[in-house]
């Protein structure tokens, strides 16, 4: 199954976070300056010993206080990044119990309570591993326009019988995202399971023209041309949970 829709390691903290630092940063900067301005009035003004080390303590605490924020902003990235990448092996292992516990981990950070849609893509993944269809169709669907929830929603459709919905998603999905030639292949199958089969050839021609040497399009344009059902061997390869019998006699 596709998980490049998944959330993504990064290297950078993301810009929010970039932004609460360098706001931080700057009011650190403003207090620090006024520290300063006062410990060298004091010192002017011929201050006690208490009154300066009272202003040092404080430039200490302040400057302490951003490297602490600092460590806290890299030690919260590293996290981040081993609750995706744990997702992720456990996805590709199938163990989609232990990827959803990785990824309902990741809510715990706004950024993805702000913009979850990664994350439900995940949670739909591990459903769809369960063979639970619908439960993943309304996680998919709380996902918006998501390309890759899109994507899902149409594959799922397409094991269900449901050519015309699938035919629409994948076409909302190539509109948004039309450079990955899986979605080409993908929206092919479904025309042809439509019985379009010359639509399915029209855009999978077009598609060779984007990319020709293309492995991908140049094997779904032979198995087209072959009487091959390009939706049953996607639903194979994508979704070999589901029950073939049962995907081959709703593509019949």
């Amino acid at each position: 199954m596709d998980l490049q829709g998944l959330p993504r390691p990064t290297r950078r903290p993301s810009p929010a976070l970039i932004a609460l630092q360098f706001v931080h940063a700057m009011l650190v900067g403003v207090v620090c300056w006024g520290l300063a301005m006062t410990g060298a009035f004091i010192v002017a003004g011929g201050g006690s010993m208490i009154e300066s080390a009272g202003v040092i303590a404080m430039l200490v605490l302040v400057l302490g206080a951003e490297f602490g924020l600092a460590a806290w902003l890299i030690l919260r990235r590293r996290k981040v990044n081993r609750l995706i990448h744990s997702a992720r092996l456990h996805l590709m292992a199938r163990d989609s119990e232990s990827a959803r516990q990785a990824l309902l981990q990741l809510f715990q950070y706004f950024e993805y309570r702000m913009n979850p849609a990664q994350v439900l893509f995940g949670l739909g993944v591990a459903d769809v591993i369960e063979g639970e269809t619908e439960r993943a169709l309304v996680l998919l669907r709380r996902a918006g326009n998501y390309p890759a929830a899109m994507q899902l929603r149409a594959l799922i459709s397409l094991s269900q019988g449901m050519i015309t919905n699938a035919s629409r998603l994948m076409s909302a999905v190539i509109a948004l995202r039309p450079m990955r030639i899986e979605s080409w292949v993908m929206l092919a199958a479904c025309e042809q399971a439509a019985g379009r089969s010359e639509g399915a050839e029209h855009l999978l021609v077009a598609a060779r023209q984007r990319w020709p040497r293309s492995f991908q399009i140049a094997r779904a344009l032979d198995d087209l041309r072959a009487g091959d059902s390009l939706a049953q061997a996607l639903l194979k390869r994508e979704m070999p949970q589901a029950d073939p019998a049962v995907g081959d006699a709703k593509l019949a």
